[in-house]
């Protein structure tokens, strides 16, 4: 798979939602963790503080509360910067006592955030999708597409976890 095949479906989830996007608000979420694929739920606040998202989720008995900057489409690329209602991302660090992890969101067509997390303490990467509560759900839009980028896309829409290539200098595999 080429690098302008990853970019296209990349695009493809991101830019349909440009104009709608802004990912304040109460969420409904749902995710998988990772040590045994147990799905798990919850919600999330999230809310602008100047150039930083904080972000606030209950999840059974437990809270955990981040910090994210946002991400988004600045001359096809995308662009981590201060928190803005244009926003078609955004990168969170979060704790929980004395553990961490990171996580980072993008808004979905249909108007779901779809994020990838990493937790300290464990070597796998899991998935977390948020559902607006306080906005109606977005229909999904028409997007333009390539022939010879059909089938990548939907490979990728098929997949929880959109799998990128990896940096020419990057560590040890696990």
């Amino acid at each position: 798979m080429n690098m302008t095949s990853i970019a296209a479906a990349m695009l493809v989830f991101a830019l349909p939602s440009v104009a709608l996007a802004d990912p304040t608000g109460t969420f409904d979420v749902r995710g998988l963790n990772p040590d045994n694929g147990g799905e798990y739920t919850g919600t999330v606040q999230v809310t602008r503080t100047g150039d930083t998202y904080k972000v606030v989720w209950k999840i059974a008995n437990d809270q955990l509360s981040g910090i994210g900057v946002g991400l988004k489409m600045v001359d096809g690329k995308i662009v981590l910067g201060p928190a803005s209602p244009d926003d078609i991302g955004i990168s969170i660090a979060y704790g929980s006592g004395s553990s961490f992890g990171t996580v980072v969101y993008f808004e979905q067509p249909d108007g779901r955030w779809h994020g990838i997390w990493a937790y300290d303490g464990w070597d796998h990467i899991s998935t977390e999708d948020w559902f607006p509560k306080d906005r109606k759900p977005v229909a999904k839009a028409e997007t333009k597409v390539k022939k010879q980028d059909e089938k990548v896309i939907k490979s990728f829409e098929s997949q929880r976890v959109i799998p990128l290539p990896k940096p020419a200098l990057a560590g040890p595999k696990s």
